[in-house]
């Protein structure tokens, strides 16, 4: 028998409390990482940029989206069966539904499109990461455009999404879930190889090629987390909704969180080297003398002085060179004719 309504509910049930708290702390670390990307910006004394906007505009998203869970949890009874939830509780967690789903897309659109947009401050005059990072970018958006549309258009009408007592129907939602989490992971995996072919071009020992190539494709989680969050929204059951949708909701909110710690995630290297700048000093001394004895053996035939700098493979198509990169000022990595200013 389906009760009237049971609002507001408590945390006393494991499958409403432990999803939405997973997410809550995800959220709470995921701020964090965001907050000291813009306390690294005013150190360094960098101007903001749209990578720092996006993240921004992503960030604010995940937090709409967490407040709608926590909504479906207290006012909607989510975690719960339906036959322990009011039939009204029901209707407002289907209606929420939608706005969140529709806060999912532009979430992690503007994080792609945040993330793209800071390599483009980075590696910005790299030919390769112009070209296909507008590729990237365009897709992205056309992407999260289009899965906004089809949230508008799977029901017909749009209020059978959540009230299917009128006339109606629905087209099938799983393959939604199925083809919107393939699109986003394919992006997902194109954004992390876009600047691995830059970074190997550095002049750095393979160790550290290594170390910089594994902080930029730290995305793979991400990627791992949206095949998760599909199974999890796959295993969503219409006819008990509220008991089995925490799963779907969590791993939503926790694929965005994980999202924005890794857009963050290279930030942290400016952010060691300012609490510890004495490590970080002997680590630089270090690595320039051993820097040095190479590239003056490397360029003893030609007389190049490339002293100081961290040249592409082909130095004598361009006067352009390629430094190690200083995340926390977002500046281009590149300097003119083998001098370390930045552009």
């Amino acid at each position: 028998m389906i009760l009237t309504s049971l609002r507001p509910y408590d945390l006393s049930v494991a499958n409403a409390r432990q999803p939405v708290v997973a997410s809550t702390v995800l959220a709470v670390l995921a701020t964090i990482m965001t907050l000291l990307r813009y306390a690294n910006r005013l150190v360094q004394k960098a101007a903001f940029g749209w990578d720092d906007f996006l993240i921004l505009g992503a960030l604010l998203s995940s937090y709409a989206e967490l407040i709608l869970y926590w909504c479906c949890v207290t006012l909607g009874g989510t975690g719960r069966h339906e036959a322990d939830v009011g039939y009204p509780d029901i209707l407002l967690t289907l209606k929420l539904l939608v706005p969140f789903e529709l806060l999912y897309n532009l979430s992690m659109t503007c994080l792609k499109c945040g993330i793209i947009a800071f390599y483009f401050r980075l590696f910005g005059r790299d030919e390769m990461v112009k070209r296909y990072g507008k590729v990237i970018i365009w897709a992205t958006v056309i992407w999260g455009v289009a899965s906004i549309i089809v949230i508008f258009l799977i029901c017909r009408p749009f209020s059978y999404s959540w009230d299917t007592s009128q006339p109606g129907s629905c087209g099938n939602r799983n393959d939604m879930y199925i083809i919107n989490g393939i699109g986003n992971m394919l992006l997902d995996i194109a954004i992390l190889v876009l600047p691995l072919p830059t970074i190997w071009k550095l002049k750095l020992p393979t160790a550290q090629k290594v170390g910089l190539a594994l902080i930029f494709s730290l995305g793979i989680f991400v990627a791992i987390i949206s095949i998760i969050r599909i199974k999890e929204l796959l295993a969503v059951d219409f006819e008990d909704i509220t008991w089995s949708l925490p799963g779907g909701l969590e791993w939503t909110c926790l694929e965005e969180s994980i999202a924005l710690i890794n857009a963050n995630l290279p930030f942290l290297r400016s952010i060691f080297k300012h609490m510890t700048p004495k490590a970080f000093s002997a680590q630089w001394a270090s690595n320039q003398r051993s820097q040095r004895t190479n590239t003056r053996k490397t360029d003893k035939s030609t007389g190049d002085d490339t002293e100081g700098t961290f040249s592409l493979v082909d130095k004598s198509a361009s006067s352009q060179y390629m430094e190690l990169p200083d995340y926390g000022t977002g500046r281009s990595v590149y300097s003119q004719s083998g001098h370390s200013g930045h552009s």
